[in-house]
């Protein structure tokens, strides 16, 4: 009865308090470990009225680091990782007719800031540059990896993103990616953001 009684007590806490709904989680099964593995995940911030921000929360793994897209820029974010992909390709494509197998270069930077959360000893906002990187390895296998580092204002504090979103070896993931970019534009987020603040709205 007691523990009943708290779960009561605590819905109101949950149901109006500020929270993230999840979007969409874009996953595959790993190869190795059959376990399914999450590329990245979107998010929505939720205000203390259960009503929905137009921004993309973008996650790797777990709820930080993870950085914050709003709904203008999310086409211009697409274009920016359609490009890199393709560089990457054609990069991968020249490294291994010339026989290199090291190599670590930045492919391009996303052309405006981002609003970043990291977690060190405590949780943290930030503004940092989103950026790819180019990256191969004796063995023969590449990616292209999603990155950002961010920092408190007092740089003080410090966090990293390093995803690799784009692999030469792994089919699974690489669709998943590209479905991930298929979703990435306004009309897409816009409509979930709609669902959202609709059932919010009906007790106002």
């Amino acid at each position: 009865m007691k523990k009943l009684l708290l779960i009561l007590l605590c819905i109101p806490i949950i149901g109006f308090g500020q929270s993230f709904k999840t979007i969409k989680e874009y996953s595959f099964k790993n190869k190795i470990t059959k376990d399914n593995e999450v590329l990245l995940s979107t998010k929505f911030y939720l205000n203390d009225k259960s009503i929905a921000i137009p921004e993309v929360i973008i996650y790797a793994y777990g709820n930080t680091p993870n950085f914050r897209i709003p709904f203008e820029k999310l086409n211009d974010l697409r274009e920016f990782l359609e490009k890199s992909r393709a560089k990457f390709y054609e990069w991968d494509s020249v490294r291994v007719v010339n026989g290199i197998k090291d190599m670590k270069k930045n492919i391009d930077k996303f052309s405006s800031p981002i609003n970043a959360i990291g977690d060190d000893y405590g949780v943290f906002y930030g503004i940092t540059t989103l950026e790819t990187n180019y990256i191969a390895w004796k063995s023969g296998r590449s990616v292209m990896q999603l990155y950002f580092s961010v920092s408190d204002k007092n740089n003080v504090r410090s966090d990293i993103f390093a995803q690799y979103i784009v692999k030469s070896d792994d089919k699974k993931s690489n669709k998943t990616f590209q479905k991930f970019l298929d979703d990435l534009n306004i009309e897409f987020y816009q409509k979930e953001l709609n669902k959202i603040n609709e059932k919010g709205s009906l007790f106002e």
